[in-house]
C-alpha cells in the first residue's frame, strides 16, 4: 500500500515520531524530494503544548529506499532540534481574584 507524502503525514510515515512524547501531528506546506529537508509545523496532544516562545516549525527530512519504486513511498524523519510537548496548566487551576 503506498504511503502518501501528504501535507499531514501519519505517525507511521515519520520514522522517529514516537521519539517525541505527546506529539499529535505534523503538517507540511509542500512535498519534498528524497534528501530534501523542509520546515513542518507540529501540534502537541490534548493537554500539552510547545513551550512559550518555542519554535513553531521543525526540520523534516524526506528519504526514500532505492529498492521501493512505488510513488509517494518515502518516509520523513525529524532532524536537528526536536519539538518538546509540555503539560499545560488548565484554566480550572486559575483562581479568580476579586477587585479590592
Amino acid at each position: 500500500m503506498p504511503r502518501s507524502m501528504s501535507s499531514k503525514p501519519t505517525s507511521e510515515q515519520i520514522t522517529n515520531f514516537a521519539d517525541v512524547e505527546n506529539l499529535a501531528s505534523v503538517s507540511l506546506a509542500v512535498p519534498a524530494a528524497s534528501g530534501e529537508t523542509v520546515m513542518a509545523g507540529v501540534a502537541c496532544g490534548e493537554g500539552f503544548s510547545l513551550a512559550f516562545g518555542a519554535e513553531e516549525q521543525y526540520d523534516l527530512q524526506c528519504s526514500s529506499n532505492e529498492n521501493d519504486t512505488e510513488a509517494n513511498s518515502g518516509q520523513w524523519t525529524i532532524v536537528n532540534d526536536f519539538p518538546v510537548c509540555h503539560p499545560v496548566c488548565p484554566a480550572s487551576n486559575v483562581l479568580e481574584i476579586e477587585n479590592v
